[in-house]
């Protein structure tokens, strides 16, 4: 199966969390990474998921935090793959 990630980008990010469908917390340890990349005035926050499995498919939303403001966005995760 392949691995998707998503890239969302906001400005000045202190805190960053990922939730699926709204609950469930992925912190980042064995499956779970978040790399933060300064890009000008920006932090960019990139999630990945490996390996990913089919209980993972569903609706992320991530929120960022921080002086300045919050801000949020949900996306689609899709596992694409052979069923086994």
């Amino acid at each position: 199966m392949l691995g998707q990630y998503h890239a969302l980008t906001f400005t000045k990010t202190l805190d960053v969390a990922f939730r699926h469908r709204g609950d469930v917390a992925y912190e980042p340890g064995e499956r779970v990474k978040v790399d933060f990349k300064e890009m000008r005035d920006e932090i960019a926050a990139t999630f990945y998921l490996e390996p990913t499995l089919m209980e993972d498919v569903g609706d992320f939303t991530v929120r960022a935090h921080n002086p300045a403001g919050d801000a949020a966005e949900t996306f689609k995760l899709s596992v694409i793959g052979e069923w086994r």
